[in-house]
């Protein structure tokens, strides 16, 4: 895991999740109005998909899981879920 401390992590990654939900309601709100741009809604859907990529890249080379797992085994296997599911949403 990197220099930060874990609590610090946890409190990056829930401010890290709460942006990816503001990006990906934007795209919601942009789908939701026949009138928007369609360059616009791929301006923004290219956003929320580079930010979701980065972000899921921190977390798993940054030692994220390894660290949470270490603090409490029983996680294990909801991480590595995790992990699978962040492969899946980058390879669609």
């Amino acid at each position: 895991m990197s220099e930060t401390k874990p609590k610090e992590e946890q409190v990056r990654f829930r401010q890290e999740h709460e942006c990816l939900r503001k990006l990906l309601a934007k795209v919601h709100g942009a789908l939701a109005y026949p009138s928007a741009s369609p360059s616009n809604v791929v301006e923004l859907i290219e956003s929320l998909r580079r930010h979701v990529t980065e972000h899921f890249e921190e977390e798993e080379k940054g030692g994220f899981f390894d660290g949470v797992v270490a603090q409490a085994i029983r996680l294990s296997e909801r991480a590595d879920t995790i992990k699978q599911d962040h492969g899946r949403l980058t390879n669609a």
